[in-house]
């Protein structure tokens, strides 16, 4: 689910930055990345959180039912619609800056292997 999102967005944010400019501009790539990745960990966020609750269940000794409807029933009446955004935020910060300097990085050196190359 992350890199569908992720990438359909940064497709999208790129189009919308990139007007009037040329099209593979860096700063467009990199707030387009960093949009992106920011977007696509908030959307996910539910599903990392049930893993990691999943992952923690696995090493307790209380063996719990980890069947994803009961996990996702048991964490909203723990803390509601909120307790699936837990640390959205913060992953949010790590992952954006990554995927700005990871999506610019990979549009720059296409563009310049584009061009020696034709």
């Amino acid at each position: 689910p992350f890199s569908m999102v992720y990438w359909f967005s940064f497709e999208q944010w790129k189009h919308f930055f990139s007007k009037g400019e040329r099209q593979n501009s860096y700063s467009a790539n990199f707030v387009s990345g960093a949009m992106s990745g920011a977007l696509a960990s908030l959307v996910t966020c539910p599903f990392d959180v049930l893993k990691t609750r999943a992952q923690m269940t696995l090493d307790s000794k209380v063996k719990m039912n980890l069947s994803l409807l009961n996990m996702s029933k048991e964490l909203y009446l723990e803390g509601g619609v909120k307790a699936f955004f837990k640390g959205a935020i913060p992953r949010a910060m790590r992952v954006a800056p990554a995927a700005a300097i990871m999506i610019s990085t990979y549009e720059q050196a296409k563009s310049v292997l584009l061009t020696k190359r034709g």
